[in-house]
């Protein structure tokens, strides 16, 4: 017999809908008018990630001739977001640190792709004039599509400018047997980024 409708198989991609046997599979015989024709599906096998599936289509006619074709299909089942690895804390860096970057030794893995997409992405510092945040986007996609993405805020103080003090008095020649001088009692400290700034 001839085998018509048999479908050629091969690879689905990633998560598939499963594969089932024609649904137009037929069979034609040059004596038979009607030949027996079947499709079976083989079970699904491979690893967690890695799928396989192979239909036999069969025919056989009265006389006992029979045709067998097997159709495979692959396809990748994978569900599950990459992971990332190597990715800071993130935090307050205090005064006038060196700027924060990315990551050097980051990377990613997943459970299924050898060699996911990663990469890290700097945003723009914003703020005040002395206070500063950037915020920074690390982010890992599988060749199924499943992604990862993970924030990294720093914050620090840019601050050079010294604090000013007020009232300090000028000191000079105080003459003869003065009373003893001493701190200026009503001395403080104003600071460009610092609400209090220590003074003494």
């Amino acid at each position: 017999p001839t085998l018509v409708n048999v479908p050629q198989g091969g690879e689905l991609g990633c998560n598939p809908t499963p594969p089932v046997c024609a649904p137009d599979f037929m069979a034609t015989d040059n004596c038979d008018t009607d030949p027996f024709y079947e499709c079976t599906a083989g079970d699904i096998t491979g690893d967690d990630c890695f799928k396989q599936q192979i239909f036999t289509y069969y025919a056989e006619d009265v006389c006992g001739n029979s045709t067998t074709q097997e159709v495979t299909y692959t396809w990748t089942e994978d569900l599950t977001a990459p992971t990332l690895v190597n990715v800071p804390q993130g935090g307050e860096l205090g005064c006038n640190p060196t700027p924060p970057v990315c990551a050097p030794d980051f990377m990613a893995t997943d459970n299924c792709d050898t060699d996911p997409f990663y990469e890290c992405t700097a945003g723009d510092i914003t703020g005040e004039d002395c206070f500063k945040q950037q915020i920074f986007t690390y982010y890992a996609e599988d060749v199924c599509g499943n992604s990862t993405t993970q924030e990294v805020t720093y914050t620090w103080t840019t601050d050079l400018v010294d604090p000013t003090l007020v009232n300090v008095p000028q000191g000079g020649d105080l003459g003869c047997n003065p009373t003893q001088p001493e701190c200026a009692p009503d001395i403080y400290a104003t600071d460009n980024c610092e609400t209090d700034p220590i003074f003494e």
